[in-house]
């Protein structure tokens, strides 16, 4: 993407958003896709960036969330497919410990403690012994090789891990039933975030260029006259061209996987592997387009007169579909990664009325500050 460009995909995104995280040198998007169906094995969905918001431009964001360096913000819809992109960093030296709600989707554990773990000899849960490619009698199935994302993996994972080598996708709902978090650990341990905590090897190792996955982006579609919008916030047309502590969510570890190569092969549905297969309708779903075509000042100014329902509905992340995407085990031993983390992302979300909500409360807040600094009043030039 040139300058032009760039400023051109700036201008277009909601105003106050960005759609990379960062923290420590790490970085993180999450991605919006279509919410596969059927009982077949899916190939990866691309997908598109989804616009987030810096919790310290949201000064009405709940007293409850954490406010640390590389938390985030955003609003969602009950119709997305979701995925995590960690593509963006060193693939051969970043390890990723993913949480979705408080619960580790590789393990199905609660994070209580921001550490890595493989699983080669002992079943973590029982202590017992593990029999064939890390068979557990008492759980009665096969544990994942370790609880994080690393190479030989790709830096991305979409959806909550199976024994039988897939994922079922990441897909978000208003169907308290179907969060897999609150089924698993119990409603009372959960949070609305993701969180990633990034690790890196105390050697490091040289890397090499790797592939990127299909993004939807302006050159694949001819939409430049077309507003499209997402969580209520206008997007005039394509905003993205993309190249591809204990507490994650609330200061007490609460909220935080990778793929092989898909194959066309076989059982594995082809209808999600490439994105010109994508409509101009499709698009409109990846972004959100049933949601209200409103710009984030309106929702402060017209706010006071209209009234909001089911703020405090609470976003379930369910598992949907079958997708093809194995774990693979980590080439290095436990010893050979630093023990802490290097860096954490935070990123709650909400439904749209709740996000409308904070805005209307607390509007959009500037966090650029003063350009000039100490300059400020100072003859320059």
């Amino acid at each position: 993407m040139d300058d032009t460009q760039h400023n051109f995909a700036k201008k277009l995104a909601p105003r106050g958003s960005v759609s990379v995280m960062e923290h420590a040198g790490f970085k993180a998007r999450l991605m919006m896709a279509r919410r596969l169906e059927g009982e077949g094995l899916h190939g990866l969905p691309p997908g598109l960036p989804v616009p987030v918001f810096p919790i310290a431009a949201l000064p009405a964001a709940p007293e409850g969330w954490g406010r640390a360096a590389g938390t985030y913000v955003c609003p969602v819809s009950a119709s997305w497919g979701l995925w995590f992109d960690w593509t963006m960093n060193d693939p051969l030296n970043t390890a990723v410990l993913p949480s979705v709600k408080g619960m580790n989707p590789i393990t199905g554990q609660k994070i209580n403690t921001i550490d890595l773990e493989q699983y080669k000899d002992k079943c973590p849960i029982h202590g017992c012994d593990l029999s064939h490619e890390r068979y557990c009698e008492e759980c009665g199935y096969k544990l994942p090789p370790q609880n994080y994302v690393c190479a030989p993996n790709r830096l991305w994972f979409d959806g909550t891990r199976q024994p039988d080598g897939s994922v079922r996708q990441f897909f978000f709902t208003e169907e308290d039933e179907r969060d897999v978090a609150s089924a698993v650990i119990g409603k009372e341990n959960t949070v609305p975030a993701f969180g990633f905590a990034f690790f890196k090897p105390k050697n490091p190792i040289v890397s090499a260029p790797t592939r990127s996955r299909g993004v939807v982006n302006c050159s694949a579609f001819s939409m430049d006259e077309e507003e499209i919008t997402y969580g209520g916030l206008v997007l005039d047309s394509c905003a993205y061209d993309a190249p591809m502590t204990k507490s994650i969510a609330t200061g007490a570890m609460s909220s935080y996987g990778t793929s092989s190569e898909s194959s066309s092969s076989g059982n594995i549905s082809n209808s999600s592997m490439s994105m010109e297969k994508y409509s101009a309708n499709d698009i409109k779903v990846l972004r959100g387009a049933d949601a209200r075509a409103k710009r984030p000042e309106m929702y402060a100014r017209k706010g006071a007169a209209e009234e909001v329902k089911d703020v405090k509905k609470a976003v379930s992340v369910g598992a949907g579909a079958r997708i093809d995407q194995t774990l693979l085990q980590d080439t290095l031993d436990m010893k050979d990664w630093n023990e802490e983390a290097s860096g954490i992302i935070r990123l709650y979300f909400v439904f749209e009325p709740q996000f409308t909500k904070m805005l209307r409360e607390g509007g959009i807040k500037d966090i650029v500050g003063n350009k000039v600094g100490y300059l400020d009043g100072v003859e320059v030039g």
